[in-house]
């Protein structure tokens, strides 16, 4: 067993960081809330899947145009050029638009960008598509303190709510709700970390 009797639930606006010594049921809770694991007992209740976003750890960037990589293809909102390179440079990916400041190029994303840029790649397709959720699986494996900082605050702004995966131990730092997996399949639920 990796997790044992949770029971949680997650109001809008608000933040959680899932962290503990517990690997395995850390991965395990991530994967059975985007349902990708169904073996065990319980249920899982969540919003239907557009307002949901998932980010594992390794960002998938198919090849393509960088507006078809950060538009979802079911929007409806339109979405400018200036509104994708305003977000970019808020990112520190404003780079990403030289020379020139087209979104139409054709790249393959991941041979081209560091593990760093990628997340952060990721995480502008989340503002962009704005879920009223995000599950993100280990930011700071690609980011520092304040990169994380700075994303943490624009999807806050933007009023989607953080489920961060990632850490042994709660840090102290961050004003998020904390549920700490321990190895006995036990977990804590602080109301900060």
């Amino acid at each position: 067993m990796l997790v044992k009797d949770l029971n949680l639930r997650l109001d809008p606006g608000s933040q959680l960081r899932v962290c503990g010594s517990n690997l395995a049921g850390r991965a395990a809770l991530f994967r059975a809330a985007a349902g990708l694991h169904e073996c065990g007992t319980g249920t899982i209740d969540r919003p239907p899947s557009d307002q949901v976003a998932f980010l594992p750890e390794q960002p998938y960037l198919p090849p393509g145009t960088l507006r078809e990589l950060l538009v979802p293809a079911d929007s409806s909102a339109e979405i400018t050029a200036a509104q994708i390179q305003e977000l970019l440079e808020k990112l520190g990916l404003g780079s990403l638009l030289k020379p020139d400041g087209r979104t139409d190029v054709p790249r393959n994303w991941q041979d081209s960008l560091s593990f760093h840029e990628e997340k952060l790649l990721a995480i502008a397709q989340t503002l962009l598509a704005k879920p009223r959720f995000a599950f993100i699986d280990e930011l700071e494996s690609a980011l520092n303190d304040a990169d994380s900082r700075k994303v943490l605050d624009l999807l806050d702004a933007s009023g989607i709510t953080c489920i961060l995966f990632g850490g042994s131990k709660p840090d102290g730092t961050s004003g998020a709700a904390c549920l700490e997996l321990h190895d006995d399949a036990s977990w804590t639920r602080r109301n900060a970390c």
